[in-house]
């Protein structure tokens, strides 16, 4: 949907739900799902094209939520698991030499569920 209005848009056929996303300047949007890894899509359309791929041997179930950083290029994503503490924070970048994920954290930080109780460290 145009910033003016309008009616929405479709941009790309996607084989499941999505779980977050994030879109730079330069017209790049990406978004995950629970299973599998993270697509990137022209914010003109087209095909949905796989930017990152869950290491399913290590557990990763899939890559959601991307964020995209200031430069446009790199971005941060969270590893969903098979077991929750097995998740990740990681940096990726979507072009170079250093396309390879980096790990940030060795677990995402979690919200406590409980009110009024600290979340675990």
């Amino acid at each position: 949907m145009s910033v003016s209005g309008g009616p929405p848009q479709t941009l790309s056929e996607v084989p499941g739900v999505v779980i977050g996303g994030s879109w730079n300047r330069e017209g790049t949007i990406l978004f995950g799902f629970n299973t599998g890894g993270l697509y990137r899509v022209s914010e003109a359309g087209g095909a949905a094209v796989k930017a990152t791929d869950a290491d399913q041997p290590k557990g990763e179930l899939g890559h959601l939520r991307p964020w995209f950083l200031p430069d446009g290029r790199h971005f941060l994503y969270v590893t969903g698991a098979t077991n929750m503490a097995d998740g990740a924070i990681y940096l990726a970048t979507l072009d170079g030499p250093e396309r390879s994920p980096s790990p940030l954290t060795a677990r995402p930080a979690r919200p406590c569920l409980e009110r009024g109780k600290a979340a675990p460290s």
